[in-house]
């Protein structure tokens, strides 16, 4: 409020109590009704009441400017209607004082504003109405009652001839104000509802706006975008800010980036360049191997010149607590590999999932290609699960394709090492032993294909071919009590060199199946060399020896080979039975203590032979033929027992070759039978 208008209004102010003051002293006149007539006295009246309402408009303007030049804080929202009445009636208070300084209104007004600013703030943030309005008018005319003089001077509530307020009412357009004398005032209320701040009523023209208004906030309403509710919205929308959504639950609806980063775990993506993801129990990619199974696998490899790949790494020392399963799916793109130069242990409490009735640690089935192995499981670590322990297999393949690189396979385990049905598994070099049940099996079209198989079993087979193939370079084998190598059933097995070895059983076995190989070495402590029943063996050079029983055991079957080196320290060397065919190039057959070679109803044929037993028959047929070009055949001088004998219409024959009995039995012994030989004379019995 600046002084200007400040002194202006105490000039205003000055003015209007003259003329109240001559008021005061027309009144005067009044009492004394002999000075003038009552005639003059009223137009006197009228004339000073027209100029004090004259003077009354001009004072609420200058209040109008001195309240809008009042510094209210911007924060605070205020009604000015509230505050002009209250400043009002405090001036109307001033009109009584005898004088007023400019700075002591200014500061006062200002304090009285600042100070009361809580009660001039509308209710509920709405312009003032007209109940507002006229609770402050009855409330400043109750405040003001004494300012309504009676004739003695007294309050005109009080006073017995003077004209005071009696009541104040209002009805549907007027507010009423009764007088002590009988009479009253009516005062028409605005028909307006709406208020400036200042409390002053709009114009018709003002409502007319107000209606244009209203119906253009109503279009500008239409077409805004809401905060809710249903709505549709066209064109396009540029956003200067990424909008935030929620997750999405309809068809239709918008999706946010957490939302599209989900999805994307889950969904393939294109693999355009190798990867390799670490897995170790921390500061690694992953914690297991199949978390980065299943990262990986939602990749889909592209065609690259050269290939690429994705490769899991086992950190050194990591112990796997987990299956590694595959059901239909192709993952053959991903490598796992051990950084460890030793191999990956395994606990064997954890392989708890039924994978066709067994529990591998690495299991594929129904058609699966399953990642590439380059590491060997060693399933040595068992804490005691519940699960039967001849099932827990180390590597599972049915139906399915399986390729490792480098050397792989699993060890020590309790269920079969290495178990391929009616599946194939491709490898470089190939380990696989089990504690209680068979190192490698091939099963029911099974393949394992292998530059080297190696392969061992404490309780059953070491490689076991069922409806099987077997093919690799080499294979070595052995079983501590069982069967070193077994082919049955139509199993097969090509290499060019196997070595089988059992500590109490046959070192190798056939049984209406195949072994091909260049180079066969088989040996038994306790058992047979070699068992064959109606199978076939086809080898370049067979060396079969027995510590304790046959070198080599036929039932049917048939043997071809080059050259044939074989042994008995406790039994007969070579024994062919049921019509089996054993055919070789240049045999060598020695027996310690029995027989060297024994034909029974079966063949034993070779170009040269060389054959020998310390202390019984050197060779024996029984209604089968042994006929070999080049004969040597001997005994030593332990020997109490025929150098041959023949039986039930067998035959041996030689053309060449040198007999030397050197013990002190028979030459030979011919009961029923033909032998014939350049270096002894025919003799027929």
């Amino acid at each position: 409020m600046t002084d200007e208008i400040l002194a202006t209004l105490i000039e205003a102010i000055a003015v209007y109590k003259e003329k109240i003051a001559d008021l005061e002293d027309t009144i005067d006149l009044i009492k004394d009704e002999t000075k003038t007539n009552q005639d003059e006295v009223v137009n006197v009246k009228e004339a000073l009441e027209k100029q004090i309402e004259d003077m009354a408009i001009a004072t609420n303007k200058l209040i109008d400017k001195a309240i809008k030049s009042i510094k209210i804080p911007e924060a605070e929202k205020v009604d000015y209607y509230r505050i002009e009445t209250s400043i009002k009636a405090k001036i109307n208070r001033l009109l009584h004082e005898k004088d007023a300084d400019i700075a002591e209104v200014r500061a006062d007004l200002k304090r009285y504003v600042i100070e009361n600013l809580a009660r001039f703030k509308p209710r509920d943030g709405k312009d003032a109405d007209n109940e507002l309005i006229i609770r402050e008018l009855k409330d400043f005319i109750q405040t003001n009652k004494s300012q309504f003089k009676g004739k003695d001077g007294r309050d005109g509530e009080s006073g017995v001839d003077g004209v005071g307020i009696a009541d104040i009412k209002k009805d549907k357009d007027y507010l009423t104000i009764y007088l002590t004398d009988g009479t009253k005032k009516r005062f028409e209320i605005p028909k307006t509802t709406i208020y400036r701040g200042n409390g002053q009523g709009i114009s018709e023209a003002e409502k007319e706006q107000i209606e244009k208004n209203k119906t253009a906030i109503q279009a500008i309403d239409e077409a805004a975008v809401k905060v809710s509710g249903d709505q549709t919205i066209q064109g396009d929308k540029t956003f200067e800010e990424s909008p935030s959504v929620p997750i999405p639950t309809n068809e239709n609806d918008a999706v946010n980036k957490g939302y599209v980063d989900e999805l994307d775990k889950n969904n393939s993506k294109f693999l355009s360049n190798s990867i390799t993801v670490t897995v170790g129990e921390s500061g690694k990619d992953f914690e297991t191997v199949n978390e980065a199974l299943e990262n990986l696998s939602k990749f889909y490899p592209l065609y690259k010149k050269g290939g690429f790949s994705a490769t899991i790494l086992i950190e050194d020392g990591y112990i796997l607590k987990e299956q590694l399963l595959f059901d239909g799916i192709d993952l053959s793109f991903i490598t796992i590999s051990y950084e460890g130069s030793g191999y990956l242990l395994v606990d064997r409490d954890y392989l708890t999932t039924n994978f066709d009735g067994r529990y591998p640690v690495f299991g594929a089935r129904n058609g699966a290609n399953s990642p590439i192995l380059n590491l060997v499981f060693d399933c040595q670590v068992e804490l005691g699960s519940d699960v039967a322990a001849d099932t827990k297999d180390g590597i599972y393949v049915s139906s399915a394709s399986m390729t490792c690189v480098g050397t792989s396979g699993a060890v020590n385990c309790s269920g079969i090492g290495i178990f391929i049905s009616v599946g194939a598994l491709n490898t470089n070099t190939l380990i696989g032993s089990s504690n209680k049940n068979v190192g490698i099996y091939a099963k029911n079209g099974g393949q394992i294909s292998a530059n080297t198989v190696t392969a061992s079993s404490d309780t059953l087979y070491a490689l076991y071919s069922y409806s099987g193939s077997v093919q690799s370079n080499s294979i070595t084998v052995n079983s501590r009590a069982n069967i070193g190598v077994y082919a049955r059933s139509g199993g097969a097995i090509s290499a060019e060199t196997i070595n089988a070895s059992s500590d109490l059983s046959t070192g190798l076995q056939i049984i209406n199946s195949s072994v091909q190989a260049i180079t066969i070495n088989a040996s038994s402590q306790g058992g047979v060399g070699v068992y064959i029943s109606s199978g076939t063996l086809s080898v370049s050079y067979l060396g079969s020896s027995s510590v304790s029983n046959y070198g080599i055991q036929m039932y049917g079957g048939m043997v071809s080979a080059y050259t044939s080196t074989i042994s008995s320290s406790s039994s007969i060397a070579l024994y062919a039975n049921a019509g089996a065919v054993f055919s070789s190039e240049g045999l060598t057959a020695s027996s310690d203590t029995y027989i060297g070679i024994y034909a029974r109803e079966a063949t034993i044929s070779a170009y040269n032979g060389t054959i020998s037993s310390q202390t019984s028959i050197s060779a024996a047929s029984r209604g089968g033929t042994i006929s070999i070009e080049n004969m040597e055949l001997s005994n030593s001088e332990d020997s109490s027992n025929y150098l041959a004998i023949v039986l039930g219409g067998g035959i041996i024959r030689s053309t060449t070759g040198t007999w030397t009995n050197n013990g002190s039995g028979n030459k030979c012994n011919v009961s029923a039978g033909t032998i014939s030989s350049n270096g002894y004379v025919n003799r027929i019995g």
